[in-house]
């Protein structure tokens, strides 16, 4: 029986999703197991069965508390990054992108594996008992407390203290999800103030978990002043870009300069913005990529946000045409050209499409043309399409478009030097 639970115990380090894992109860069992054997060649027959007993249920207790661990992970991993219909539905009730990471299942996943090994541990202790009084010490202990100098560390209110932070996060997670689905739909039409109030509200929610979790847990808020005080002065040293971005966060969820779904440009990054966190803000550009921006960059730096107050927008397209060119013939097509594009208003309280005349160049006649457009964020796609038709309506016309040019004027050559082409005379 020993040789074959200690097989067993030994395939454990070959499962893939054990490997590195519960090597200590591992180690433990196979100790256990060899010291059974000891005491049965010994004569202690007794003590054999009774190592033999409880090492037969703490190894059926491991294989269950693996199980749940496994079953948690495969569980919260299904939900964030699953395909299939109840993966999408548990999402959508909970609130949650595919994919995304979400600080409300990392804390649910933590205390419910925390809980577990505990109730593993007093599993043990069951087990290994002799006296049959190690679990009334034990759960006295856990009421009472244990004293360690002045302090006395209660663990029977530290779980409650977890568990009921852990209800009130799950319970933050549903109502986020309320309110971003169906509640604030019939209230706020404006996606970015929706988004506002559910980012809000996920943090108020996370605040007062950990105020009545630290409550029932039994933390003195008197002693948590100092460490705030403590806490303060290490804010004012090391985490100033930290409590930046933090309050910068706030006075964009607040302020709401930019907001979810505006086309903004900020440096050298250009594209819209998904999503607006406390400390940072994520920004999907025209290649597809995701910036992440520290928001107290989009508040103490210069931010051009192309559709603050409508989607309208002005664009300047250049072109140039050859010296003796009928000019009017230039501006008549332009404009012609610019009214006729579907994007392109013509009407309403923005003027409507003009081609100027702006300068003599070095080679051309340049122009410019100025259309509004009504979605900006298209701008580069409307540019590609007016020049294309610039180019055609030009070449229908006989219009040129010159490139630069010069003149050399040569006033003197060493002697012997031929121009090419040239009999040598001048």
């Amino acid at each position: 029986m020993v040789t074959a639970l200690i097989w067993v115990i030994r395939l454990g380090h070959h499962i893939p999703a054990t490997q590195g894992r519960l090597v200590l109860i591992r180690i433990l069992l196979m100790l256990a197991a060899m010291v059974a054997v000891s005491s049965e060649l010994a004569g202690y027959r007794n003590l054999a069965n009774f190592i033999l007993g409880s090492l037969l249920a703490t190894l059926a207790g491991s294989i269950a508390l693996w199980t749940a661990l496994w079953g948690i992970q495969q569980s919260m991993d299904s939900i964030v990054q699953g395909s299939s219909a109840a993966s999408y539905k548990i999402r959508a009730w909970m609130g949650i992108r595919h994919d995304s990471t979400s600080i409300e299942l990392g804390w649910i996943r933590l205390i419910m594996s925390l809980l577990l090994w505990v109730g593993f541990g007093i599993f043990l202790i069951f087990v290994w008992d002799t006296t049959g009084n190690a679990i009334n010490t034990v759960s006295l202990k856990a009421v009472e407390g244990i004293s360690i100098g002045e302090y006395t560390l209660k663990p029977a209110s530290i779980l409650t203290g977890l568990l009921v932070f852990a209800i009130i996060v799950g319970v933050t997670v549903w109502i986020k999800a309320r309110l971003s689905q169906s509640w604030l739909r019939n209230t706020i039409a404006d996606r970015g103030a929706r988004d506002a109030m559910v980012t809000l509200s996920g943090y108020v929610g996370f605040i007062i978990a950990a105020i009545i979790g630290l409550n029932m847990a039994g933390v003195s808020f008197q002693g948590l002043a100092w460490i705030g005080a403590a806490l303060s002065v290490g804010i004012g040293f090391g985490l100033q870009a930290v409590v930046s971005n933090f309050v910068s966060g706030l006075i964009l969820l607040f302020e709401r300069p930019i907001k979810s779904g505006d086309f903004i440009s900020v440096g050298d990054i250009e594209g819209f913005v998904r999503q607006i966190r406390i400390r940072s803000t994520e920004i999907e550009t025209l290649e597809r990529q995701n910036v992440i921006v520290p928001n107290s960059e989009l508040i103490s730096t210069q931010v051009t946000n192309w559709v603050l107050r409508d989607p309208h927008g002005r664009l300047s397209i250049e072109v140039g045409v050859a010296y003796g060119t009928d000019i009017k013939k230039v501006k008549e097509i332009l404009e012609d050209i610019a009214t006729e594009h579907p994007e392109v208003i013509t009407k309403g309280r923005t003027p409507p499409p003009r081609a100027l005349f702006m300068e003599f160049g070095d080679s051309s006649l340049n122009f410019e043309l100025r259309v509004w457009i009504r979605q900006i964020t298209k701008r580069f796609a409307v540019t590609s399409e007016v020049n294309f038709a610039i180019d055609a309506a030009f070449k229908e016309h006989g219009i040129e478009i010159p490139f630069p040019q010069r003149d050399l004027n040569v006033r003197s050559w060493s002697e012997g030097a031929v121009p090419k082409g040239g009999d040598g005379e001048s």
